[in-house]
C-alpha cells in the first residue's frame, strides 16, 4: 500500500508514468576521456563564443577540490566582451592575432606566493581545463605573462596575477601519439594539418 501511495505520488509530481520510466541518466564523460581530449589549444574559431556563465561554472570546480592547508587563496577574474582585446594584446603581444582565445580567466593569489601556492596553481588549472573540456570547449595555459600590465589594466593592486587559462573552441585538431624509442623525440608537430603530441608510456614513467 506504501509503495502503491508511493507511485501515485511521483506521478502526481513528475507526470504519468514518470514512475514506470525510471530516472533520467545523462552520460558524462569518464575522466580518462576529458584527459584524452583536454589538449593544449592555440588556435580558436572566432565566431564561437564563450559566455560568463560557461566561466563562472569552470571557475567553480575551485570550490571542491583540493587546497594546501585548506588557505583557498587563489582568486579569479572572469574576461569577457570588451575587456578580451586588450588582454589578448598583453597576452599575445599582437593587437589583432589570428585565431586567439576569445575568453579568459585570470587565476590570482590573494596571499604572497610559495610553493603551496604553485601546488594550488596546478590543482586549479588542470581542474578548470577538464571543466571547459566537459562543456566542449578548449583551453591553452598561459604560465609566461607579464604580471605588471595586466595588474595595470585591471586596476588591481591587491591581488597577484599569476597564469590566465585562455579559453574558446578550437580551430585545429590535435591528438596524442605514443612516444617512440629508447630516447624517444617529444618535441610536438603539425603534419597535413594536424597537430600531434608525443606522450610517454606508462612503462616509461614507472621506476
Amino acid at each position: 500500500m506504501a509503495d502503491n501511495y508511493l507511485e501515485k505520488r511521483y506521478e502526481e509530481v513528475f507526470g504519468a508514468g514518470a514512475a514506470k520510466k525510471g530516472p533520467v541518466r545523462h552520460c558524462t564523460p569518464s575522466l580518462n576521456t576529458l584527459l584524452v581530449k583536454n589538449r593544449t589549444v592555440r588556435r580558436y574559431k572566432q565566431d564561437a563564443h564563450v559566455t560568463a556563465e560557461q566561466l563562472r561554472s569552470i571557475v567553480e570546480v575551485n570550490t571542491k577540490i583540493a587546497s594546501a592547508m585548506n588557505r583557498q587563496a587563489l582568486r579569479y577574474r572572469l574576461v569577457v566582451g570588451d575587456d578580451v582585446t586588450p588582454l589578448r594584446e598583453i597576452l599575445f603581444r599582437e593587437p589583432a592575432r589570428s585565431g586567439s582565445a576569445t575568453a579568459f580567466i585570470v587565476v590570482y593569489t590573494a596571499i604572497p606566493e610559495d610553493r603551496y601556492i604553485d601546488i594550488d596553481l596546478g590543482i586549479s588549472l588542470q581542474s578548470m581545463a577538464l571543466k571547459a573540456t566537459e562543456l566542449g570547449l578548449n583551453c591553452l595555459i598561459k604560465g609566461n605573462i607579464d604580471r605588471g600590465l595586466i595588474r595595470n589594466l585591471f586596476h588591481d593592486e591587491a591581488n597577484e596575477p599569476l597564469a590566465v587559462l585562455c579559453i574558446g573552441k578550437a580551430a585545429e585538431s590535435v591528438f596524442l601519439k605514443p612516444a617512440e624509442g629508447d630516447s624517444p623525440d617529444l618535441t610536438p608537430y603539425t603534419k597535413d594539418g594536424v597537430h600531434y603530441v608525443p606522450k610517454l608510456r606508462l612503462d616509461d614513467i614507472v621506476i
